[in-house]
């Protein structure tokens, strides 16, 4: 499924039908895990970008029902590739993020390296930007997710000289038992 960007103010066409695409796309994670290379591991992540034009989340086009369907369809995606996860992987961590208001960087994201994990999911400072932790507030209550009983949600908000937005994260996210 191909992701397309799209800077028009005209209407968005085809709305049901690019919602069933990004269905069937969650959907085929069921029982499916990627098979994580070097490069995934020296890195410290794989993933994959939210499959979806970029008027269906983000513009004039959009709306938070449509974004919250989408935000949905990830984390049933999310859902299925930690259900999948072999158990010797266990180090890995399956995530994915929904970022606000640029909906369309959001992601799946299968940490392989804990430091990275950290990096990005740890309120503080560095290469990143600075991130502090979103309290009192969910964005699963704002815009009535459902989330399996495994998965845990945290929201950041992500700053730099020139760039803002919220990170939430939705999965595996609990510090892993020593």
């Amino acid at each position: 499924m191909a992701r397309s960007l799209s800077f028009t103010h005209k209407k968005l066409r085809g709305v049901p039908r690019r919602l069933r695409a990004i269905s069937r796309w969650a959907a085929s994670f069921e029982g499916y895990f990627p098979t994580l290379t070097d490069e995934d591991y020296a890195h410290g992540y794989w993933s994959i970008k939210i499959p979806v034009a970029c008027a269906l989340v983000e513009g004039k086009q959009t709306s938070s029902v449509l974004q919250a369907y989408c935000a949905q369809e990830m984390i049933a995606a999310c859902a299925h590739l930690t259900a999948a996860k072999p158990a010797a992987l266990s180090e890995c961590r399956v995530t994915c993020c929904i970022v606000l208001p640029s909906m369309f960087a959001s992601e799946l994201c299968i940490y392989t390296r804990e430091d990275y994990f950290q990096a990005h999911t740890e309120p503080g400072e560095n290469h990143f930007g600075r991130r502090s932790l979103i309290e009192h507030q969910r964005l699963s209550d704002e815009w009535a997710l459902a989330l399996p009983s495994n998965m845990e949600e945290k929201g950041l908000l992500f700053a730099s000289d020139d760039y803002r937005c919220e990170r939430w994260y939705f999965g595996e996210l609990a510090a892993h038992a020593e």
